[in-house]
């Protein structure tokens, strides 16, 4: 990764975490420092020296400001304790984004914070839902990248290999959400009176966080948008609504001689779903709903 060096003297370096079994915390660590200091020289140690505690920043070792290990570790207000990455998100995650120019600096921050960081907080904490512990998590991907057993590779070398890996999950995480707080931007503008039940987009793009925001009447059931298959989409939102369960099972003709309306193509059976010719078809099975 651009802007990372792993150094083999203490005096090299500006950064300093633990040597060893590398895990999903002191991997995204590593990314997220990277991208915002951009020179890191990073020395992997077995343990902490006096001698160089004040003059170097740490991390996921020494029980110091970016460390969780120790038995007063930071907790968020929902009791999960913080990791290394989440701590050094805390710190610099805004500061960051305001040197991406990012537009929406808080959403942006808090969207990532609870959706990705928070999950990495978890796993490394031993903190993870009980129905997801036995799960194939990113975590066991990040730890596979680790010298196997049996072989002779070099520690650094597969950390970098992790890491390099790790970045890419990082950019199209924060990518997602900075597109989607520019979603949210475009429909404020195009949007801001709701007059109807439903929304229709020209495309697709993330809308779940606009209506949040914008709808505490949660008037807005639907939204209509062209298929990336064929037709046009019509989606529930939330919950709100369900399409009927006997929907599920007909199809074109069968909808037709119940409802007298062409055009219906497909009802999902989670009942959130359908696929129709047209708009106009779309908004006659939402008023059958």
């Amino acid at each position: 990764m651009k802007g990372l060096k792993i150094v083999k003297k203490v005096s090299d370096a500006n950064f300093i975490t633990h040597s060893g079994k590398f895990h999903i915390d002191d991997v995204f660590s590593t990314v997220f420092l990277t991208k915002y200091f951009e020179d890191v020289k990073l020395k992997r140690v077995n343990n902490i020296q006096e001698t160089y505690k004040n003059n170097i920043i740490m991390y996921d070792i020494g029980l110091g400001k970016f460390d969780h290990h120790q038995s007063n570790a930071m907790r968020r207000e929902d009791g999960i304790i913080y990791s290394s990455f989440g701590l050094l998100w805390k710190e610099y995650g805004k500061k960051f984004l305001q040197k991406l120019k990012c537009r929406d600096v808080n959403f942006v921050w808090k969207k990532f914070d609870n959706n990705f960081v928070k999950t990495i907080d978890k796993i490394d904490n031993f903190q993870i839902e009980p129905e997801n512990k036995n799960t194939y998590l990113i975590s066991n991907i990040i730890e596979n990248f680790n010298p196997l057993w049996n072989s002779n590779y070099d520690s650094d070398l597969c950390f970098i290999r992790a890491v390099n890996f790790a970045n890419k999950i990082f950019n199209n995480e924060l990518k997602n959400i900075i597109s989607i707080a520019e979603a949210k931007e475009i429909l404020k503008k195009r949007y801001k009176t709701i007059n109807y039940n439903f929304i229709i987009l020209e495309k697709y793009i993330p809308y779940q966080d606009f209506i949040l925001e914008n709808d505490k009447e949660k008037k807005i059931q639907f939204v209509i948008y062209p298929s990336k298959r064929n037709g046009i989409e019509v989606r529930t939102v939330f919950d709100r609504k369900k399409f009927p369960v006997i929907w599920h099972d007909m199809n074109e003709e069968e909808f037709y001689k119940n409802y007298g309306i062409k055009g219906m193509l497909y009802c999902h059976s989670n009942g959130k779903l359908c696929i129709v010719q047209n708009e106009e078809i779309a908004k006659s099975i939402i008023r059958l709903t």
